[in-house]
């Protein structure tokens, strides 16, 4: 996983689904940043070994896309500033800490197969995410950590989103990364041979316009048609109706994080708040408790479509697209997972 907060979230999410039961310390946080007072932390650079059925799972951090522009001889394991926009950039060194690191009887990991990149919305503001620098990224991803496989993760919902404009930005971002991963062609003998969608931004949106009803901000008897592209820039007025905090820069989205109707409250900010969901807490974030078991399925899911299909013959670009709409449309979206599929306990 590269990417940001969001990311080292759903990594460390997705390494708990595949460590056996008392195994986590089998994850080693290799850098790791404290804050003053050492109250709370972000990883830099993590690594899970062995996972069942063999293998390596890891987290790097980077909060802005890959590029040669923003490559550093080293790159400190440090603080950074979301509003200066000041980031530390990445290093080769630090995918060197990765891929030579000892797992298994000494053997270093070497090559992975596949990195889920996460786009750092918030760090970069949306006119800085460009196609040019997702392709930049998605090829870097390969020259770093020698994957041949790039999961790119759609844009959700998050408090960096101001306003009707911004919305409409980060639509844009995601047609942009579905139309890279459709027309992805590999011809050389190295490279990123699959570039895969997970439309985490679909089922956010989906999961948000329906606490919206629950909420009263939308009519509970009509919804969109969710499986109309761009169903979500038809209702920016109900998603972007915000908690009335004028001491936050910004403040979160009242379907993200309300289980309640907003009201006075004793001790709120500004006096005025709402009784918090499992879906978000900050507008930012979102709990791992929640979504981790469907983000981890898709994961799993996306990564079958390539390495599930042993024949080099089956994994032609039509029959992986297909594949990855089904994983889609069954993670990544409010459709009912069966039944057969989860485990109880």
């Amino acid at each position: 996983h590269v990417g940001d907060s969001l990311g080292q979230q759903f990594a460390q999410g997705f390494d708990a689904t595949l460590l056996s039961d008392g195994k986590e310390g089998n994850r080693r946080v290799l850098a790791e940043y404290f804050y003053e007072g050492r109250v709370y932390s972000h990883n830099c650079l993590s690594v899970a070994a062995p996972v069942r059925g063999g293998g390596v799972s890891a987290y790097w951090r980077v909060t802005d896309l890959m590029s040669g522009a923003n490559r550093r001889r080293e790159a400190a394991c440090a603080r950074e500033d979301l509003q200066k926009k000041q980031r530390v950039g990445w290093s080769t060194e630090q995918s060197l800490s990765l891929v030579e690191q000892a797992v298994t009887e000494g053997m270093p990991v070497g090559a992975f197969d596949a990195a889920v990149l996460r786009i750092p919305h918030g760090w970069m503001s949306v006119r800085d995410v460009t196609r040019e620098r997702i392709v930049e990224a998605i090829n870097l991803a390969h020259e770093n950590l020698g994957v041949e496989t790039v999961v790119v993760t759609t844009l959700p919902l998050n408090n960096n989103v101001l306003d009707a404009a911004d919305w409409r930005g980060v639509g844009e971002i995601n047609e942009a990364i579905r139309e890279i991963a459709a027309s992805w062609s590999f011809d050389g003998p190295q490279g990123v041979k699959w570039v895969l969608v997970q439309e985490f931004g679909q089922i956010t949106n989906q999961i948000l316009y329906e606490n919206a009803q629950h909420l009263g901000l939308a009519n509970p008897h009509k919804a969109p048609n969710f499986s109309r592209r761009g169903w979500e820039q038809l209702v920016v007025d109900t998603l972007l109706k915000r908690l009335a905090w004028a001491k936050r820069k910004w403040p979160p989205s009242v379907a993200q994080v309300c289980a309640d109707t907003p009201g006075p409250k004793e001790g709120a900010v500004d006096g005025f708040d709402c009784t918090r969901n499992r879906i978000s807490t900050d507008g930012i974030h979102w709990c791992i408790e929640t979504l981790g078991p469907r983000y981890a399925a898709s994961i799993a899911c996306l990564l079958g479509c390539v390495y599930n299909n042993g024949s080099k013959e089956i994994r032609k670009g039509r029959i992986i697209r297909s594949c990855e709409r089904e994983c889609n449309e069954q993670f990544m979206s409010i459709k009912s997972i069966n039944k057969e599929w989860i485990e109880s306990g």
